[in-house]
C-alpha cells in the first residue's frame, strides 16, 4: 500500500465517523416532542396500574400512585398540561387527611370510574358528602379507616352504586355496633348489581343476600360473633362464581369439652 493510500485512509476515517455521528444525532428526539398519547402511556407505566379487587397492599399502591402522579406534574409545564387533561390518570384516588385531593381527582377524572382508598384518620366527613353526587362512578371503595363521625354521612352514598365491584370495611367498625349499619344496603343486587369482591372485618354479610351469585372473592376476618357454618355453607353454594375465599380468625372457637 502506497503512502498516499495510507494518508487517504487515515483522513477518510474521522470524516466518515463525523457523518455517522451527525446522522445518529439527528435521529435523537427530545422527550418533550413525543406525541401526547405516547407520554400518557409512559406516565401510566411509571405510576403503575390498579385493579378493583382491593387487597392489603392497595393502601400502599394507591399512596405511591398519588405521589408518582404529583411528581410527573412537577417535571415541566407540558407534562403537567398533558397529565392534568388525561382523565384516566386521576381515577385511582388515595385519600389522606385533606379532602382537596379527592375533590381535585374527581374533577379531573371526568366521567371515568373511580377506585378510592380512604387511608388516614383525621379526614372530615365532608369528604363522604363530596362522593355522593358521583357514587354511580365508584368502582372500588376501600375503607382502611372509618371514624364513627362518618357513619351519618354514609347512607346517601350507599343508596345506589351500580358500578361498585369491590368493597372493604376495616376492623374499626362492627355490625355489633349498629342495629342497621348503612353499608348493609350494599348487600342487595338492586343497589350494587356488579359487586364481585367483598372484604369485611368484624362484620358479616347477611347470608341470604342477593349478591352471592356475582361474588368472585370473599374475605371475612375476625367475624366470629354471629358467624356459623350452618349459615355459611348454603350461602357458598349460591356463590357460583366464587374464585377466592378467605376466613381469617372467623371460624368459631371450639370449647375445651369438644374433641
Amino acid at each position: 500500500m502506497s503512502m498516499l493510500a495510507v494518508q487517504r485512509t487515515g483522513s477518510d476515517f474521522p470524516a466518515t465517523s463525523a457523518v455517522a455521528h451527525k446522522q445518529n444525532f439527528s435521529l435523537m428526539v427530545s422527550i418533550t416532542s413525543f406525541p401526547a398519547a405516547v407520554l400518557v402511556q409512559i406516565f401510566a407505566l411509571h405510576i403503575g396500574t390498579h385493579h378493583p379487587d382491593i387487597d392489603e397492599s392497595s393502601h400502599y399502591r394507591l399512596k405511591h400512585y398519588k405521589e408518582s402522579l404529583i411528581l410527573i406534574t412537577n417535571v415541566c409545564q407540558s407534562w403537567r398540561d398533558i397529565a392534568c387533561t388525561t382523565p384516566t390518570l386521576w381515577c385511582n384516588i388515595w385519600v389522606g387527611r385533606k379532602s382537596e385531593w379527592l375533590e381535585l381527582c374527581i374533577r379531573r377524572s371526568a366521567g371515568c370510574t373511580l377506585d378510592i382508598v380512604f387511608g388516614q384518620k383525621g379526614l372530615p366527613a365532608v369528604a363522604i358528602d363530596l362522593l355522593v353526587p358521583y357514587r354511580a362512578r365508584i368502582r372500588a371503595l376501600h375503607f382502611t379507616v372509618l371514624p364513627k363521625s362518618w357513619i351519618k354521612s354514609l347512607p346517601p352514598l350507599f343508596e345506589m352504586m351500580p358500578a361498585l365491584e369491590s368493597f372493604t370495611l376495616p376492623s374499626s367498625v362492627s355490625t355489633r355496633s349498629y342495629s342497621d349499619p348503612p353499608w348493609a344496603a350494599l348487600f342487595c343486587e338492586t343497589t350494587s348489581p356488579r359487586l364481585q369482591h367483598l372484604n369485611l372485618t368484624s362484620t358479616i354479610p347477611p347470608f341470604d343476600c342477593s349478591i352471592s351469585a356475582g361474588l368472585r372473592s370473599l374475605t371475612l376476618e375476625n367475624c366470629r360473633s354471629g358467624f356459623s357454618m350452618e349459615r355459611l355453607v348454603p350461602f357458598l353454594r349460591a356463590c357460583v362464581s366464587l374464585e377466592k375465599l378467605e376466613l381469617k380468625y372467623t371460624l368459631p372457637r371450639r370449647s375445651r369439652n369438644e374433641t
